[in-house]
């Protein structure tokens, strides 16, 4: 497997959906059954909406 071109967030900002690092300029925030969850990218936010 290649190496992720994308640069982590925080240790602890992990995509809900895919559980990849979330690079901080692309975090995506969305509530899903009334809680709050962070997203790598809309795509993984809108598997889960």
């Amino acid at each position: 497997m290649g190496s992720a071109a994308q640069q982590p967030g925080s240790a602890d900002q992990r995509c809900f959906h895919c559980t990849l690092p979330i690079p901080a300029t692309e975090k995506v925030d969305a509530q899903i059954g009334g809680q709050p969850h962070a997203f790598c990218c809309n795509g993984c936010r809108s598997v889960c909406e």
